[in-house]
């Protein structure tokens, strides 16, 4: 079957859903009706205030769809009726899914290709070694990007470690506060974003897991749940992924999308610790990173940025230039971009600059600085 050649039938009154999936180019029919009959098209979506649970499980058999996605409310939402619907081979649509969520989650769903870049919102920051300031970068970049463009963006920490060394905020809650639900695949997107601390207008930030045992129980997929739903939620996830490789938390955040950001600096044991790790990044096939010169000084005696990506076998993309508030950052907690280092904020303007433009993001307008004309002669 082409790819561009599927059939939906929907069960819902909702004409919006039906249009915005008409107009998407793999789906060349989509019908709708409010009753189960027999259903022979390709993908069919239920709605659950039209068709109960219990109706649906019952006429299962009239349904000869390859894909059945059912979306259930919130008065519907449990567990139960998950696991129901799995055994019976139906996909959950949950109740915090927006029209535009769940064309999202059935063309990836269904569609190979378009499972490829349906993360195209996650950016991931992965360091050379631990000493390398990812973290610092990561926030950084964060808060510039709601300065800068009109984005809603989540930063989460997911290198096994609370993450949050440069927030002067007490944060109530943390990834753990929901590690159950996520397990189980049942968190919302409200729960998700309620051990979220909004620090500014339009960032969000969730802290890292703060137990060394609570970290080893995280899977792969309960890790990709939760990314997901943030992609949905947000123009931009940026993810901290720190330095290790034998977690599943980092693993998932460097797997989940194409943006791989690798944060490194000019000494030779950064490569060095990065280079113990490359095999594994080789067997997951995390080879492909953008290269990004940390805390660069312009000094002969060491590595160009260029030669610095080199030696990594990565493209370069950008540099932040050493700053000497580096200390009073960490002592103060906050991001260097709070200090005034005119050389690395303009290095974080462009690096900044680069992201919105490979995210696609909408940009706000820099404000034209009028000139001001004299009034000569007048007297």
């Amino acid at each position: 079957m082409a790819t561009n050649n599927y059939r939906i039938h929907l069960i819902s009154n909702n004409e919006n859903l039906r249009r915005k999936l008409y107009n998407v180019n793999y789906f060349e029919e989509v019908s709708m009706s409010t009753s189960l009959d027999e259903i022979e098209e390709d993908i069919a979506i239920i709605d659950d205030r039209i068709i109960g649970v219990n109706d649906l499980l019952e006429d299962r058999g009239k349904i000869s769809s390859r894909y059945i996605f059912y979306q259930v409310s919130n008065d519907n939402f449990k567990f139960s009726t998950k696991s129901i619907l799995e055994s019976n081979e139906i996909k959950l649509i949950q109740p915090y899914m927006t029209d535009e969520n769940i064309v999202e989650y059935v063309c990836s769903e269904v569609i190979k290709k378009y499972r490829l870049t349906v993360n195209k919102n996650i950016v991931t920051f992965f360091g050379a070694d631990s000493k390398v300031g990812t973290t610092q970068i990561a926030q950084s970049i964060s808060e510039r990007i709601i300065d800068k463009s009109y984005a809603r963006v989540c930063l989460i920490f997911l290198d096994g470690e609370a993450g949050t060394d440069y927030i002067d905020i007490n944060f109530r809650n943390n990834i753990d506060t929901i590690k159950i639900k996520l397990i189980s695949e049942l968190a919302t997107v409200d729960e998700i974003f309620d051990i979220a601390e909004k620090v500014k207008n339009n960032l969000y930030i969730i802290e890292g897991t703060k137990s060394i045992l609570y970290r080893k129980e995280y899977q792969p997929e309960n890790i990709s749940y939760l990314l997901n739903i943030l992609s949905l939620a947000c123009d931009l996830v940026v993810v901290d992924a720190g330095s290790c490789i034998d977690r599943a938390m980092p693993i998932t955040a460097l797997t989940s999308t194409n943006h791989r950001y690798l944060v490194t600096t000019q000494q030779a044991n950064s490569l060095r610790r990065y280079m113990e790790k490359k095999p594994i990044l080789d067997r997951l096939s995390l080879d492909d990173f953008q290269v990004i010169v940390n805390k660069h000084m312009a000094d002969g005696s060491l590595l160009t940025t260029y030669d610095v990506a080199k030696a990594y076998g990565h493209p370069y993309l950008s540099k932040i230039e050493f700053s000497k508030y580096a200390l009073q950052a960490e002592n103060d907690k906050k991001a260097l971009i709070h200090y005034n280092d005119k050389e690395v904020n303009k290095d974080f303007n462009k690096l900044v600059d680069i992201i919105i433009e490979q995210l696609n993001l909408s940009k706000k307008e820099t404000p034209r600085k009028r000139k001001w004309f004299g009034m000569q002669g007048v007297g």
